[in-house]
């Protein structure tokens, strides 16, 4: 843990520490509970999904306890000085590991080659896939020695995010708020503690939105028409306090005027000695490959248990193309996606086999072009199976792929009378393509890097 507190230090002396409620579990969640934590925050976050990651997270299974399926993104690269401080010390701790496997891009035309990376690649260590990263950045803030504290709460959907004004605020758009509360589906107050203790009296001093969606409209497409938890509160605000931060409405207008592309991904697994699994390894000479010239697939990830001495389960997950998954059906989140489960999301398990089994086809179609030639092979992976499958296939749409727009930069990011700052893959360090004209990287937007380092800013300025 000292590597990961190194320069910390406690940034309230003897005053009570802020309690900071953290809205999301993906990559900038975590980042900035973590680092809260290490600044002496008493940090509570709050995650729909069964557990961590967001769109770098790992799909588990109950009847395949070993089985783990990065199903948002197999790998990411980091190019900055601080994350890659960042991921060094997750490393050194275990928790993630330098990203190995042969990455390339397949052309629907010319089909497959191999590309070196431009930069170091990064994955979670050993069997705890892509969500290691999340997971391990909240075990450490968890650790003897953090100055704050951190509660994870799982399965909690926030339906409701209600203000508190200070005394005397409001009226004109004057004061302050005080803080805020969270209420759940069923219109209790959310932020119990892990040990089930009734929730605290007192609202979180801070709120950090990670992840854009409790701030865009288009949560309103996705959960039945509900408007986003975050701009229902601001209109609150101003309907019902007189109360606008400006900062929060800069921020609101940058968020809301950003574009995301969706994405389709069918996911399945062949169980290790399995001759699905021999063909697939056969078949596939690549762990990441992305499509070019195609309309339906845009990426493709092998992922293979090395840890087992005769070649272990084989999991393939197929990302479907942004105009692709725009075209298709809107009931097709995912029946077991939290989003159904928890957000009443739309969901036709007989419309997911179909598109599921359109996008095994489409590879498998891509394949055949090309058999015999680069290393590839033709694949088996849609129905009918020579063989039972496994796991799956499943599918999950993703709603908030790769944002487009102008970003929100950190500066920007904090709305210290509203107590509200947000951090995500949206939200960027500084101006800047790739280097910041000084010769230093500028992390990318819509990248995982940029998330990890929003996490890591926003905690900065809160504690401030």
């Amino acid at each position: 843990m000292d590597a990961f507190l190194r320069g910390a230090k406690k940034a309230f002396g003897a005053s009570a520490a802020p309690r900071v409620a953290v809205l999301g579990g993906g990559v900038s969640g975590c980042s900035a509970a973590h680092h809260l934590a290490a600044l002496g925050c008493d940090v509570s976050l709050f995650e729909m999904g069964r557990g961590p990651g967001g769109r770098a997270g790992t799909r588990r299974s109950r009847s395949l306890p070993g089985l783990a399926v990065n199903h948002g993104a197999p790998t990411f690269d980091v190019r900055t000085d601080e994350g890659t401080a960042i991921m060094e010390r997750l490393e050194a701790a275990g928790h993630a590991a330098e990203y190995v496997g042969v990455r390339g891009v397949l052309s629907a035309e010319r089909g497959f080659s191999k590309s070196a990376a431009s930069a170091v690649n990064w994955a979670g260590a050993g069997g705890s896939g892509m969500a290691g990263v999340s997971e391990g950045l909240l075990e450490e803030a968890r650790k003897a020695g953090t100055p704050g504290s951190l509660a994870c709460h799982y399965g909690a959907m926030v339906h409701a995010l209600v203000p508190t004004m200070a005394a005397g605020g409001g009226g004109g758009g004057g004061g302050e708020v005080a803080g805020w509360s969270l209420v759940g589906a069923d219109g209790s107050t959310l932020g119990a503690t892990e040990d089930g203790a009734a929730p605290p009296p007192a609202p979180f001093d801070w709120l950090v939105v990670s992840g854009s969606g409790a701030a865009h409209p288009r949560w309103s497409e996705a959960f039945a028409g509900r408007e986003a938890p975050l701009l229902a509160a601001a209109s609150a605000l101003r309907s019902e306090h007189g109360f606008e931060d400006e900062a929060l409405t800069a921020a609101l207008a940058c968020i809301g005027a950003q574009e995301a592309a969706p994405c389709l991904v069918a996911m399945c697994a062949a169980a290790a000695g399995s001759e699905t699994a021999a063909h697939w390894n056969a078949a596939l000479p690549f762990d990441v490959a992305w499509v070019t010239e195609h309309p339906v697939v845009q990426k493709v990830s092998v992922q293979r248990d090395s840890s087992h001495p005769s070649g272990g389960d084989v999991s393939l997950v197929v990302h479907s193309t942004a105009d692709y998954a725009r075209s298709a059906p809107k009931d097709a989140y995912g029946v077991t996606s939290t989003a159904a489960r928890l957000g009443g999301a739309p969901a036709s398990a007989e419309r997911e086999a179909a598109l599921t089994a359109e996008l095994l086809g489409a590879l498998e179609e891509l394949l055949r072009r090309h058999a015999g030639r680069f290393g590839l092979g033709e694949l088996s992976c849609a129905a009918p199976y020579a063989e039972p499958l496994a796991w799956g296939p499943h599918l999950h749409r993703w709603g908030n792929c790769e944002p487009k727009g102008e970003p929100l930069y950190a500066g920007d990011a904090v709305a210290p009378r509203a107590r509200v700052a947000f951090c995500g893959d949206y939200v960027l360090q500084e101006q800047g393509q790739k280097t910041n004209g000084k010769g230093k990287y500028v992390a990318r937007m819509g990248s995982v890097e940029a998330a990890l380092l929003s996490g890591a800013t926003v905690a900065q300025a809160v504690a401030n």
